[in-house]
């Protein structure tokens, strides 16, 4: 047994170590890879290329980085460098080359197709006149969120979106049910308040060529409600919120109250002096004489315990005095 070993570490020791060259296993990637940042970059968006190799030392190795033939680096080891992309639909092609002073050479190649892809978010409840920005989602409801790809042929044409594979995403849990060929908009509940959720889209063409992603955070907004002037002949107005205190001079005036970030079976209650009042949105105040009343508005969306809100409105009243004799 030991005059065996003897013969085979002789063997071992006598390959000539000049003629050594580098060989790919089948099904073993030794060679270059080439990552870039962002993951997913949009059209005209600047990308940082990195070569790199799980498989052997590029700081041994001569590295030349080509973007659409231009060499944007060559030099002793990997280092990153920045390339802009075009407009979406124009592809831009990256060469990796890495070789030694024993010859070894390696190459990679990638091809970027950039391509958008922006979320629209639908909160199902409406927006009213003059009201800044859009409406925030209500705690628990339903959330329309629509994907708007924007995806390019390389003559400029736009790809149909139902054409897409959509893969979406609420966190890191996927979303099969709604996910697929064409599904460009989904339907789920939002958060409840004070928590929040990321939705996420991966949009694609069946041959994965060009691909997109798009993120949005679901904030469930905080329960408000508004007081507004009803005029009877110009209905709510609702360029101006009453806050505080409003005096009144006619013989009556209706106040409106209008429930924001909250779903649609919101119900409203009034108080007038915090005796029970109107069981609807509008209440209608008649003064009788000279004197001041507060209205207060309370707001409760049904079947929940976090969608609440109310609001306080003072109301000051003198009538107009009539004839020398008040009459």
């Amino acid at each position: 047994m030991r005059v065996v070993y003897f013969l085979l570490c002789l063997t071992l020791m006598s390959i000539p170590f000049a003629n050594v060259h580098a060989i790919e296993i089948p099904g073993f990637t030794n060679s270059l890879s080439i990552t870039i940042s962002p993951t997913y970059p949009r059209p005209f968006e600047e990308i940082l290329i990195t070569p790199e190799s799980s498989g052997i030392d590029l700081s041994r190795f001569e590295v030349t980085i080509l973007v659409d033939g231009e060499e944007v680096y060559k030099g002793e080891g990997p280092k990153s460098r920045y390339a802009l992309l075009k407009e979406a639909g124009k592809p831009t092609t990256i060469v990796v080359r890495a070789e030694n002073a024993s010859g070894e050479k390696y190459e990679e190649s990638l091809t970027i197709i950039p391509a958008s892809i922006a979320l629209l978010v639908e909160s199902g409840v409406p927006a009213y006149p003059f009201y800044p920005g859009a409406n925030l989602i209500p705690s628990e409801s339903m959330v329309r969120i629509i994907a708007l790809p924007e995806f390019k042929n390389q003559n400029g044409s736009l790809i149909n979106p139902n054409t897409l594979i959509y893969t979406w995403k609420e966190g890191e849990r996927l979303l099969a049910a709604h996910s697929g060929r064409g599904k460009q908009a989904i339907t789920i509940e939002g958060p409840v308040r004070y928590r929040s959720s990321t939705i996420s889209v991966i949009a694609s063409t069946p041959d994965e060529k060009v691909v997109a992603r798009g993120v949005v955070r679901l904030v469930p907004g905080e329960p408000l409600v508004n007081i507004y002037e009803s005029d009877p002949l110009l209905g709510v107005l609702f360029n101006r919120a009453l806050e505080r205190e409003v005096n009144i001079e006619d013989d009556e005036r209706t106040f409106r109250a209008i429930p924001f970030n909250m779903g649609g079976n919101a119900q409203v209650a009034w108080s007038v002096n915090r005796e029970q009042g109107a069981q609807s949105k509008d209440i209608t105040v008649r003064p009788d004489g000279r004197g001041r009343a507060v209205l207060e508005a309370f707001v409760e969306e049904e079947g929940t315990i976090l969608q609440r809100a109310s609001t306080a409105l003072t109301v000051l009243f003198e009538l107009p005095q009539s004839g020398i004799f008040n009459l």
